[in-house]
């Protein structure tokens, strides 16, 4: 990979690593086949500078210097929904929160401190 990796997160099965990266695409890894490459998603515009995944295995999220945070669905590889409100700098963490009106909330703090809660299906 020729660009530096700033992100990390396993699948709760541990089948699937997850690597975000500074050219802004997501890679997935096959962990249980020796680190076959599965697929390389692409939607930020920024560094990739957070991972995590959802319990249920079958969802990530990421954040991004690029100001959002982006919900991806593992099987087809596509991103569900673009939170790009709240962030007035680069994206630094974020992570699943609790269900709250049938929605799960995603938390995520930028570079400049603002913390922002959002609900996701």
């Amino acid at each position: 990979m020729p660009y530096p990796i700033r992100a990390l997160t396993y699948t709760p099965n541990e089948s699937l690593l997850i690597a975000g990266s500074d050219d802004a695409r997501i890679y997935v890894y096959d962990h249980v086949e020796g680190g076959v490459l599965r697929a390389v998603m692409a939607g930020h515009t920024g560094w990739i500078t957070g991972l995590v995944a959802h319990v249920d295995g079958a969802r990530i999220v990421s954040c991004s210097a690029d100001e959002t945070v982006k919900v991806w669905d593992l099987a087809s590889k596509q991103s569900l929904h673009t939170f790009d409100g709240g962030h007035e700098k680069s994206v630094m963490g974020v992570d699943f929160g609790e269900v709250v009106g049938g929605k799960r909330r995603i938390v995520s703090v930028c570079d400049g401190g603002n913390l922002v809660i959002s609900s996701s299906d």
